[in-house]
Order: C-alpha cells, then structure tokens, then sequence
C-alpha cells in the first residue's frame, strides 16, 4: 500500500492506492464539503417575471432596502402602472427590520402579511426550484456515454 499526496485548487488529500495502481480520474475530483453558494432576490407576479438580482454576502436590511429601491420598485410601477400590487416577502431578518418596514411604509409599498412558518407556500419557492433545477442542467459535466 502507498499513500500520495495531491495538491488540489484550494484542497489537499491523501489517496492510498496499491502499489503499481494506476492514478485515476476519482483519484483527483475532489469536491468542497459546503461549496460556496448564490444568492439571489428575485420577483415575479401575475403579470410576468421581474428582476434577477445577484446579492453579495448575507443580506442585511441597507443592502435589502437598495434591492427594493433599484429594482422592486420599477417593477411594481413597470407591472402595476395603474393598479396597486402588493408586496409578499417572507420573515426573514433582514425583510422584518425597522429600516425596511418604514422603507417599504415611506414608499407606499403594500406587504401581504405572512406567516413565518409557512414557506412552503410561498410561491417564489416554486421559482427558485425552477431556476435551481435550470442552473444544475447548465453547469453539470457531461454524462459518459
């Protein structure tokens, strides 16, 4: 039995292989235990799908309230130009915080009420599951064949 040691992008690991065992691809894929992951906020209604918006980092309500400010808001104009639409986000912190509630307030935003335990039932679940299951298909390595 011998032990090699491969050098990855930002990992490291040792392999026993048998002595005059050939190194082989499964030798060297090596895959993050939690890799790094996207976020991103996004809307929709019944009138069409609005924006897609890469967030950086954990959201926090100023990052929040620019999102609202940058695209939530030409949306609803864009989608209810003479209707008022309202506004369903869930409970997260950053959506629950004093700053955005009086954002959304100052801005005449309508929020539906919602409760935290439910999001299941928020539809935008339905959304990310669709994205989600796009983005899988479009960065899997090809099947061998």
């Amino acid at each position: 039995m011998k032990l090699i040691f491969f050098v990855g992008d930002k990992h490291s690991r040792f392999v026993r292989m048998s002595v005059g065992e050939r190194v082989k691809p499964c030798h060297l894929n090596q895959q993050a235990k939690h890799p790094p992951q996207k976020m991103f906020w996004g809307c929709f209604s019944y009138k069409g799908i609005g924006s897609l918006f890469p967030v950086q980092g954990m959201m926090k309500s100023d990052q929040y309230i620019e999102v609202l400010r940058r695209k939530l808001i030409p949306d609803m104009q864009k989608a209810f130009s003479s209707d008022a639409g309202i506004f369903q986000q869930d409970l997260a912190p950053c959506h629950c915080s004093k700053k955005v509630k009086k954002f959304l307030s100052d801005n005449n935003i309508a929020v539906l009420k919602w409760l935290g335990n439910l999001p299941d039932l928020n539809p935008i679940e339905n959304r990310w599951a669709i994205e989600k299951k796009k983005y899988r298909n479009m960065t899997a390595p090809p099947q061998p064949s």
